[in-house]
């Protein structure tokens, strides 16, 4: 079954589940002529939110109400008491009445309640100087660090306590809320669905509140928009499409960011190469889209090549290498067959020794190594040196051939070992690396601790020659070769400069290719909000239009349109011949009537089995006020309606409605701050307890009640007086008559004798007894209606008061109140 057919059953704005929201997207998508993708994309995002939506805020399911039963106020704007102020609820629907002067603390106790259930309070508007504000509220009681609030719902044998707690500064420090129920206490997530409710249906309503903040027409947009009960459910699926094209979008920043750099970093490698190539360079890469395959594009492109990046080496390195070793392994070979090591290494010495002793001319006698007697042995030295002097070519060759050998290694070897030594594990030339760096450390080292005909020097060179122009040196040379070619280092550095752009496109790709589809999907929200904004404004509209003819019929003015755009809205109001009212021309208790009459609407649906009222008869007429009364006993049938009232006629109406209004006064102590609420169901009844006061503290400490009676009498007469005025509101309530013309009537009568009789005239019951009520309460006090009214007017009096006259006020006013 479609919503529209739900509303059409059902005249209350509730707000939608997940399931209805659902419905109506398929509706549309069944519907739509284009942009069926997105209409898709929308119904998979509300469906799998419903189903993960199921049992996760059981205690705010629909059709489940939640009624006060208590509040709890500590330290909060103007409640300072020494204990928290704890007030107790009639959770049945019924009426609650709190009253009391101006400043006795009951907009501080509604302005608890909302403080509460929402965890948010108004943050200073701040300003200097000229543009200080002055009627910012103050949300800590006088002296206090902080403040906690705390309201108890109950509904179906489960409690929910919701408290906020301030900090020094006046700000929400936490608002926390648990579940007591069979199961036990368990703390509860409030979440969206929660405060979404409180906008929806507004259990909390204050005047003044709603006067500041809706001066504009963005800010009667905001107050309607929530009247309107779109719900948490569709505020979740708006989140969730939020959520994730804003990810999506994210996604393809980062894509095309990477995808930037990469082509940037292509472009340097590309220059790079081509200057110093030999080859027809690399046709260019080219840019991809997101439509592309990136493993696709990646592979067509070239850019999969993998490898050490790394100079290129020449295609003859290891025909130099072979070279050098060879030439070095021949020089070696030649020097050390031309002579002993000791000849090699003595050669310069002996040289010396055979110029010393052919001048010195001792070319006869003993030989001064080997005291051979012979006299030979000059002449054997002097031919050892002229072989000598033939190894001294072969030693500077060796010594070039070596340091030819060394520049060879550095230009070559090297690189050709850093390939090797950064193969994978398990590459073969990995272990031959190792083996000719080892060889090629030994050679360095020898190098730099002697000469180069040394005979360390000249193992580690042939042991190293040796090993270049081996197998194993071979392979490793040109395997390093083919892995260092010029292209394929080309396409390596290409490989690396699109890597992390792979990543990217690897990781936020899919995301980011349906950015332009979740952009289209949130276009469908908003055009699902449009459509269930229009018709839940008619619906408002009708509603709200009841009610303000309910409340200004007399003036003529009648709603003719609500219109709730995403950042205005406006109300249309015409008078009796249809023509426009503008809003800027009603009176103050008009507007109030007019910004009432949408709430009021709104509150016969929702979780709240209750609705607060702080002054909603702020700059209304009696009339006005009689009607608001007829309203809200009308809203008393289905919930508890609790209404805090500086003004008594608003008190009187609404206890001449109903039979149990629960009635309170709410006082406060100027010394102390300390607010103190007390029953005051008949007020009559208190002015008589008070009258009975002063007479027996008058007759213990006096012994007469000489210097009281007027005062004890004037309680009387004005207990009589309150009587008789419910006693006509309830009784023009019961019989139809017009409150206002019978109010005004009684007014006109300036004794109670006078008064007393005029109402009696407006009895048009029976009882059981067969006697007027009137007539029955005027006989209980006609001997002392004179004497009350000679009090009132400063008379002297020629008795004083005694108790009997105070028990006949009271007989007479018990007389009508039964009688209403």
């Amino acid at each position: 079954m479609s919503l529209v057919v739900e509303e059409e059953q059902s005249d209350a704005l509730t707000m939608f589940s997940f399931e209805e929201i659902v419905q109506e997207i398929a509706l549309k998508r069944a519907s739509a002529r284009q942009g069926a993708e997105s209409w898709d994309r929308l119904h998979a995002v509300a469906s799998e939110l419903a189903g993960s939506s199921e049992g996760s805020t059981h205690w705010l399911e629909p059709n489940r109400s939640w009624h006060l039963e208590r509040i709890s106020i500590d330290n909060y704007r103007g409640i300072l008491n020494e204990v928290p102020l704890e007030l107790l609820f009639d959770p049945t629907p019924g009426i609650t009445v709190l009253h009391g002067l101006n400043g006795a603390g009951k907009s501080s106790i509604s302005d608890a309640i909302d403080l509460a259930l929402s965890g948010t309070a108004a943050a200073p508007t701040g300003g200097k100087a000229g543009k200080a504000a002055l009627w910012d509220p103050i949300h800590l009681a006088r002296g206090s660090s902080s403040a906690r609030v705390e309201v108890t719902l109950s509904s179906r044998g489960e409690y929910l306590v919701v408290a906020t707690v301030l900090g020094e500064s006046g700000l929400v420090e936490s608002h926390e809320a648990r579940l007591v129920g069979p199961n036990g206490l368990e703390p509860v997530d409030l979440g969206s669905n929660w405060h979404q409710a409180l906008a929806s249906h507004q259990p909390v309503f204050a005047y003044a509140s709603l006067e500041r903040r809706v001066q504009l027409s963005k800010d009667l947009a905001t107050y309607f928009e929530g009247l309107l009960a779109l719900g948490g459910s569709f505020n979740a699926i708006q989140e969730a499409i939020t959520l994730r094209g804003n990810a999506s979008a994210e996604a393809l920043t980062r894509w095309r960011r990477a995808k930037e750099e990469a082509m940037r970093a292509l472009s340097q490698v590309d220059d790079e190469r081509s200057a110093t190539c030999k080859f027809t360079p690399l046709g260019p890469v080219p840019e991809p889209t997101l439509s592309d395959s990136k493993d696709k594009w990646l592979k067509e492109a070239g850019l999969l090549e993998s490898g050490l990046s790394s100079a290129s080496l020449p295609d003859d390195s290891r025909e130099r290498l072979s070279d050098a070793a060879r030439s070095v392994q021949n020089t070696i070979r030649s020097f050390e067959q031309a002579g002993t090591t000791a000849e090699q290494l003595l050669s310069g010495p002996l040289e010396q020794l055979h110029d010393e002793a052919s001048r010195r001319h001792l070319d006869v006698g003993t030989c001064p190594v080997c005291e051979d007697g012979g006299s030979g042995w000059l002449v054997t030295l002097g031919e050892t040196v002229k072989r000598n002097q033939n190894l001294a070519s072969l030693r500077a060759k060796v010594g070039s051939d070596t340091k030819a050998l060394a520049a060879v290694a550095d230009e070559l070897l090297t690189p050709v070992l850093k390939v090797g030594s950064q193969a994978e594990p398990g590459d073969s030339i990995k272990a031959l690396s190792s083996s000719g760096q080892k060889l090629l450390e030994k050679f360095y080292a020898a190098r730099e601790s002697g000469l180069a005909t040394q005979h360390s020097v000249l193992t580690a060179t042939a042991d190293l020659a040796g090993w270049l122009r081996s197998d194993d040196a071979q392979t490793l040379v040109n395997e390093a070769v083919a892995r260092t070619d010029a292209t394929k280092q080309w396409l390596i550095a290409r490989a690396r400069a699109v890597e992390r752009f792979a990543a990217v496109w690897e990781a936020d790709g899919v995301s980011a290719a349906e950015s332009a589809s979740w952009v289209a999907t949130s276009s469908r929200v908003e055009e699902l909000r449009k459509h269930l904004r229009k018709r839940r404004s008619d619906s408002l509209e009708g509603k709200a239009g009841a009610r303000v003819m309910e409340l200004l019929s007399d003036a003529e003015l009648k709603l003719k349109s609500i219109n709730v755009l995403a950042t205005k809205a406006s109300m249309e109001l015409v008078d009796r011949n249809d023509n426009q009212v503008d809003l800027g021309m009603l009176s103050a208790g008009q507007r109030n009537a007019v910004l009432l009459a949408p709430l009021l609407a709104s509150v016969d649906a929702g979780p709240f089995g209750f609705l607060i009222l702080d002054d909603p008869v702020h700059a209304f007429d009696e009339l006005r006020i009689d009607r608001l009364a007829a309203l809200l006993a009308e809203l008393a049938e289905t919930r508890r309606v609790i209404v805090l009232t500086h003004d008594d006629r608003l008190k009187e109406h609404l206890a001449a409605r109903t039979y149990d209004c629960d009635t309170r006064l709410v006082d406060r102590s100027g010394a102390t701050g300390a607010v103190e609420v007390k029953d005051s169901s008949h007020f009559w009844d208190q002015l008589l307890q008070d009258a009975r006061t002063v007479l027996d503290l008058s007759l213990e400490e006096t012994g007469t009640t000489e210097d009281v009676t007027d005062s004890i009498r004037g309680l009387c007469r004005m207990s009589i007086d309150n009587a008789l005025r419910t006693f006509v509101l309830r009784n023009a309530v019961l019989f139809g008559r017009d409150t206002e013309t019978d109010l005004t009537e009684l007014d006109k009568a300036y004794t109670t004798e006078k008064r007393l009789a005029v109402a009696a005239d407006f009895w048009q019951g029976t009882t059981s007894a067969g006697t007027n009520p009137v007539r029955r309460a005027e006989q209980k006090c006609q001997t002392y209606l004179s004497s009350w009214n000679q009090s009132v007017h400063g008379n002297p009096q020629l008795s004083n008061a005694t108790k009997e006259e105070i028990r006949a006020a009271r007989d007479a006013c018990k007389a009508l109140a039964a009688a209403s």
